[in-house]
């Protein structure tokens, strides 16, 4: 599914957080971007909350993520 998106289906690059680049297939799939960022940090939620801060964003709000989950099931 991931190979299927166009370049221009992610303008603002792509942001790998992880203390490691990953041993799976999804990192050949990250090798043939070109936007690409890695960010050595190994707590992706720590990571999302200092963004959050930094940008005075909102908490988000649980209804579009149940609509997703309730979709789902």
């Amino acid at each position: 599914m991931l190979r299927e998106l166009p370049e221009y289906a992610l303008p603002q690059g792509l942001y790998w957080v992880s203390n490691e680049w990953p041993a799976t297939a999804i990192a050949d799939w990250l090798d043939t971007r070109p936007d690409v960022t890695w960010v050595a940090m190994g707590d992706f939620d720590e990571l999302m909350l200092l963004m959050r801060d930094d940008f005075n964003l909102p908490h988000p709000k649980i209804e579009p993520i149940q609509e997703v989950f309730d979709g789902y099931r």
